[in-house]
């Protein structure tokens, strides 16, 4: 039974990743059955809490798909996923990028979709807030940075967090598997 260690014991995180790997590696194994086993374990970014660049947000995921990988025994992938900010000509947005590590070292790293990022949102992080704080703060709604994330505030939750999340580690996956050919 392959194992699949997420860095992170956020339960969307452990979600998306089983949902990316049942639709990028649908003949190798049925993530929805116990032919994968899927592990949360609760590991650092090494980055600072609220990363501000692209950069940033792919180390993030990167320590962390690694630090799964080695924490979790016999795990033959590791995966990892950061929400990041970038300004894009003086536009903020919002980015959520995942690396997929295999027991052989290869890697792969995507990004979900872009989102913007109004003023007010930006003028609560400058102030210290985490983005998830900041959307809480202004829509009122307790705990929505896991219900919906920004991104499903945004687009009203046409697209979801658990979607966003899903297709980073996609892509992610698309690059590893890729690497192959």
């Amino acid at each position: 039974m392959p194992i699949v260690a997420v860095g992170s014991n956020q339960a969307t995180k452990r979600q998306a990743a089983e949902l990316a790997f049942c639709r990028m590696m649908p003949n190798e194994a049925n993530a929805n059955s116990a032919e994968w086993k899927f592990i949360s374990t609760p590991v650092s970014s090494g980055i600072r809490k609220q990363p501000v660049s692209d950069c940033e947000g792919i180390l993030g995921a990167r320590n962390r798909a690694r630090t799964a990988l080695n924490e979790v025994s016999d795990a033959e992938f590791g995966v990892g996923i950061e929400g990041t900010l970038e300004m894009v000509s003086g536009i903020c947005y919002l980015r959520t990028w995942s690396v997929v590590i295999n027991d052989k070292g290869d890697e792969g790293s995507g990004a979900g979709p872009s989102v913007f990022v109004p003023a007010n949102i930006v003028s609560l992080i400058r102030q210290g807030y985490q983005l998830g704080e900041a959307i809480e703060k202004t829509s009122g709604i307790p705990n929505a940075r896991y219900e919906y994330g920004h991104i499903g505030l945004m687009t009203r939750n046409a697209i979801s967090r658990l979607d966003e999340e899903a297709m980073a580690v996609q892509m992610a996956l698309a690059a590893l598997l890729h690497k192959k050919s």
